[in-house]
């Protein structure tokens, strides 16, 4: 076969023609394909960017606004830094002292660098300071065991529970609980507000009664103290909860504040010269129906439950009356009621009786009496309490 020089030329042009297309072609769709990658990558280092700012803002609001167990700034082991500024671009610690208006959080990875900004309410800080902080469930919660302020920085409604100071026990009838008084949806605005924790009242001595427990106070709120309980030939006192009987004024105990406690148990066989228990913020302090100067000690009376610190806890119980025997047998001291009332002591004054229990406002325990004489002094209240509580921001 006889090969055509020009068809052989022909068929190389067309060959050549083609490569050069195809390469053309290549060299055109590079730049697209070299772009789409890049885009890719800078893509994912952003995701990372935006993760490592998501971080530093989540952080520096729990700080701001006052979390419990505050951790350390975040550190990333993927390799991406995260940088805080406040309002004037300076670095930022997110600490409520520092006032900032606004924090800016920005996440650099592999040269990629996204921000987040935000303003906080009020200009920085959490909504309130005072107290012992503490955070449950959905709460936050300032519990004060000594006075104190409240410090308001925005508006809202918070959730309170106010317990006087207990009266102390007598040389006979039992303390008196401190009042008590809780209410949801109390409005509160920016300002200082004076919180005050009453203390428990003095127990009696020598026949005496006890001295009644001091108000504890919260804004507008007063939780009146606890009365004390009545001593041998001396009148019990009125308080929150009345002080319980003895063998004075026709035995009739000390009266409570409505809304707030309850009277102390009465001798109810007068004239017998006996003792009864302090009254409590959930019931009256048990009466005294015993023969005369040979009876036990009746119990205070119960507290109340409240569950705003989170726990379900009794506060507010009176204080047990001691028991009396002129013939020196032993008669027991009442039960102090619960929500820290005190115990009273027994007749010889070999069973100890107990103080109110420290920030229940719990009535202190009496003192008991036998044909030896008086017993040892009765029991001091407890101090009060304020906690104050709303949904965490």
């Amino acid at each position: 076969m006889v090969r055509n020089k020009k068809q052989d030329g022909s068929i190389i042009i067309f060959a050549i023609s083609i490569l050069a297309l195809i390469v053309a072609i290549a060299i055109g769709i590079t730049p697209i394909f070299v772009l789409r990658l890049r885009t890719s990558l800078e893509a994912a280092n952003s995701t990372v960017a935006i993760q490592a700012a998501d971080s530093g803002i989540e952080w520096c609001l729990y700080i701001n606004k006052g979390g419990p167990n505050p951790p350390t700034k975040p550190i990333l082991v993927n390799g991406a830094t995260v940088d805080i500024y406040n309002a004037s671009n300076n670095p930022a610690t997110c600490d409520p002292a520092e006032g900032s208006a606004s924090y800016r959080s920005i996440g650099t990875y592999k040269g990629i660098s996204r921000s987040f900004e935000v303003s906080v309410p009020g200009g920085g800080g959490p909504f309130a300071t005072g107290g012992t902080v503490t955070v449950s469930g959905l709460y936050t919660i300032h519990t004060f065991t000594s006075s104190g302020t409240f410090t308001v920085n925005g508006s809202g409604n918070v959730e309170y529970l106010v317990v006087g100071g207990g009266g102390g026990g007598g040389q006979l009838g039992g303390g008196g609980a401190g009042g008590m008084l809780t209410r949801s949806g109390f409005a509160v605005t920016p300002q200082a507000y004076s919180v005050i924790v009453g203390a428990g009242g003095s127990g009696g001595s020598s026949g005496s009664s006890g001295t009644a427990g001091e108000n504890s106070v919260f804004s507008s709120i007063t939780a009146m103290g606890g009365g004390g309980g009545a001593g041998n030939g001396n009148n019990p006192t009125n308080g929150g909860s009345g002080g319980g009987a003895g063998n004075a004024n026709g035995g009739m105990s000390g009266t409570g504040v409505p809304g707030q406690g309850n009277r102390g148990g009465n001798i109810t066989s007068w004239p017998n010269r006996c003792s009864a228990g302090g009254g409590g913020a959930g019931a009256n302090g048990v009466n005294q129906g015993g023969a005369d100067l040979e009876c036990a000690g009746t119990n205070g009376g119960a507290g109340s439950i409240s569950s705003i610190s989170g726990s379900s806890v009794a506060y507010a119980g009176g204080g047990g009356s001691g028991g009396v025997s002129q013939s020196n047998t032993n008669r027991a001291g009442g039960s102090g009621g619960s929500g820290g009332g005190g115990n009273g002591r027994n007749s010889i004054d070999t069973v100890a009786g107990s103080v109110g229990i420290t920030n229940t406002g719990g009535g202190g325990g009496a003192s008991g009496y036998s044909g030896l004489g008086y017993g040892s002094g009765a029991y001091t209240g407890g101090s009060g309490i304020v906690i104050i509580r709303y949904l965490t921001p």
